[in-house]
């Protein structure tokens, strides 16, 4: 049937792989409406804005919601490069948080930059961070995050440390806060070689 009509409307070859892959890959209600918009739609998206190749687009895509509209994934991508972000670091830290590009950047991402730059992290510390810490992207900023940097702060001793294990660790800083003796411990034992 879908090739019938594909031939008899004689649609762009664009259109037609389009059209099939959508058909082929999407769900429909009871009602006979799509339950998804179009699966290559984040695929293009990726290739188009950030350089991802189609391959690894598309692998990314699998774990992005379904968007209709680029507005969010658009203010999200603004602000990471505004922060400094280029080509490279920006596929990087979307491959290993694809749903990053849902994020509220006001709410979710500026204050977690914020915090990082009131430290004293520069521009590239801060990314590397975030590159070496990406679930830092996924903790509440006023709940976790900022009650994890305290603790770490105190048991450090000073801001300077904190910062500097920030830049070399990345798995301290998603460690459960009640593991923190044991963690601080393996720092210590890491920093005496």
């Amino acid at each position: 049937m879908l090739r019938y009509l594909v031939r008899r409307h004689a649609l762009p070859p664009s259109m037609q792989l389009r059209l099939v892959f959508f058909s082929a890959g999407t769900s429909v209600s009871s009602s006979g409406v799509a339950a998804s918009p179009d699966p290559l739609f984040m695929v293009e998206y990726l290739v188009n804005t950030c350089g991802f190749s189609a391959d690894d687009a598309s692998k990314v895509s699998k774990s992005l919601p379904r968007n209709k509209s680029t507005e969010n994934p658009d203010v999200v991508l603004g602000f990471l490069r505004y922060q400094g972000f280029d080509g490279a670091n920006l596929r990087k830290v979307i491959s290993l948080r694809p749903r990053l590009l849902g994020c509220h950047v006001e709410k979710n991402l500026a204050p977690k930059f914020q915090i990082f730059r009131d430290m004293g992290l520069s521009e590239s510390d801060v990314i590397d961070v975030v590159l070496l810490h990406p679930a830092i992207i996924d903790l509440n900023f006023q709940n976790t995050l900022l009650p994890r940097l305290k603790v770490w702060e105190s048991l450090f001793g000073s801001k300077e440390i904190l910062l500097n294990n920030l830049r070399r660790h990345g798995w301290f800083m998603t460690t459960n806060i009640e593991n923190v003796s044991w963690v601080y411990a393996r720092l210590q034992f890491l920093y005496a070689k």
